[in-house]
């Protein structure tokens, strides 16, 4: 869809497993697309894009990784750029942390997964992710510069969020 409503925008994709790309590099086989191996905190671009998004990518980052792929996204960016992500999230709350956990397991119930595979998936959370919360995120966008943040979409343990350079 993005390929037919901005014909003339030059797409570039990043991912720093090579499998990934290469099924992207599958999937868009006939467009023209620019595809770079690396992850957020390596990319080296300087006000080049109106657009950058990054999906459930940047919770496998230690805190300062993730502080400076932040900054990486922002640098990309030209002046009111838009940087869109989605990305999983942790209430604050322990106890609703816990309730929240056993709600995501079950909609992975419902949608295939066993009792055992959905408490597995959970079990990561905090030892092989690292979820902030949304405060957290709208506090890591801002600190790097940007200037307007806000969360659009939230849905269990995940959120959907832009932020204005």
């Amino acid at each position: 869809m993005a390929f037919q409503r901005f014909s003339e925008i030059d797409f570039v994709l990043v991912d720093p497993a090579e499998k990934m790309l290469e099924q992207a590099k599958e999937k868009l086989r006939n467009r023209e697309v620019q595809y770079i191996c690396a992850g957020s905190a390596d990319i080296q671009f300087e006000n080049r894009f109106y657009i950058v998004t990054a999906i459930k990518s940047h919770h496998y980052m230690q805190e300062n990784e993730r502080k400076i792929a932040t900054k990486r996204v922002y640098q990309a960016l030209k002046e009111g750029g838009i940087y869109i992500y989605f990305e999983n999230i942790v209430p604050e709350d322990e106890e609703v942390k816990a309730f929240e956990l056993l709600r995501w397991g079950r909609y992975q119930q419902r949608n295939g997964k066993t009792e055992e595979e959905a408490r597995e998936h959970n079990a990561r959370c905090g030892t092989k992710y690292f979820p902030l919360t949304m405060e957290q995120h709208i506090q890591l966008l801002k600190s790097v510069g940007f200037r307007k943040v806000h969360v659009f979409w939230i849905s269990y343990m995940q959120m959907g969020i832009y932020a204005v350079k």
